[in-house]
């Protein structure tokens, strides 16, 4: 599980995933050595054509996207269906929270998808 300080956000995060397998990643949110209550936040994960292209894959709360109320855990997880979808090459992403009015880019950076043998 990553850890991210609420405090210092926007670190840069590459993966790399495998076409048409399943990519989860855990994330632990803390600020002040605390975790962070999430009640009511919500968060969006979007993939994204290098270059400011178009959103090519989106998780949500609910739909890819659990959040934990109060321990500052987040879990995202797209199926083997939705990377299959993923044509190999490099893609921007970026984990955006939503915490009553506040607008937050916990991370971003670059996803590589491997293409299947």
């Amino acid at each position: 599980m990553t850890s991210v300080n609420e405090q210092d956000p926007a670190g840069e995060y590459n993966f790399v995933i495998r076409q048409g397998d399943t990519f989860s990643r855990g994330i632990s949110l803390i600020s002040g050595g605390l975790p962070v209550n999430l009640t009511n936040s919500s968060a969006v994960f979007t993939i994204a054509e290098q270059n400011g292209g178009s959103a090519v894959l989106q998780l949500t709360v609910g739909s890819g996207i659990t959040m934990g109320s109060t321990n500052g855990s987040i879990g995202m997880s797209a199926s083997a269906t939705q990377t299959a979808g993923l044509h190999a090459g490099v893609y921007s992403h970026d984990f955006v929270l939503l915490q009553n009015s506040t607008v937050t880019t916990l991370f971003a950076g670059n996803l590589t998808v491997l293409g299947q043998v």
